[in-house]
């Protein structure tokens, strides 16, 4: 096993799930290259992965072996009505990874290690700020929204909030944020 075959088992896992396409993206290599990798890591039963839609990309998770090699625990099963969401926040991550400027991050799974009261999808550690990612493909009700804004008023150490989100999620939040300068 090489030092990369460590780190993708590490990626794969601090996300809790991704698709060739993730690996392929983070790592810059080609997804041919992505699959050959995955498929010796799973022959190995580090990581598996699961079609869960026909015609649709695989999904890798790390088993508890591969884990081991982690400072997380393997995730137990797929969230069906989680699944877009969550590797939408991980194309979101890999676009702002492209970008090439130097910045640390939280996945979702490390922010639930936190005490705080609300779990932003990402957190982007820059060198004097701290920005918020909040992915959002379905519309929160009032009250929910009500509790995030209190959040992030309170929690004077995240800088920004970047809300990405579908055209009728999108007119919704611009109106609930409209007069708050930390949310774009």
């Amino acid at each position: 096993m090489t030092v990369r075959d460590v780190e993708i088992i590490k990626f794969i896992n601090r996300w809790g799930k991704v698709t060739v396409d993730h690996v392929a993206g983070y790592f810059e290599i080609s997804k041919l290259r992505a699959y050959q990798i995955l498929n010796r890591l799973k022959k190995l039963k580090l990581i598996e992965s699961r079609r869960i839609f026909h015609g649709e990309k695989g999904i890798y998770m790390c088993l508890s072996e591969g884990a081991k090699l982690t400072n997380y625990e393997p995730i137990r099963g797929i969230n069906i009505g989680c699944l877009t969401h969550d590797l939408l926040v991980v194309d979101v991550f890999l676009e702002i990874a492209n970008k090439k400027e130097k910045f640390d991050f939280k996945t979702e799974r490390e922010v639930r290690l936190l005490d705080i009261n609300h779990y932003p999808d990402l957190l982007i550690y820059q060198i004097d700020s701290v920005i918020s990612i909040e992915i959002e493909t379905t519309r929160k009700s009032l009250d929910r929204m009500k509790r995030i804004l209190e959040f992030y008023l309170t929690e004077t150490w995240i800088h920004k909030v970047h809300y990405f989100a579908n055209k009728s999620t999108y007119g919704f939040l611009k109106e609930f944020f409209s007069g708050y300068s930390m949310f774009y």
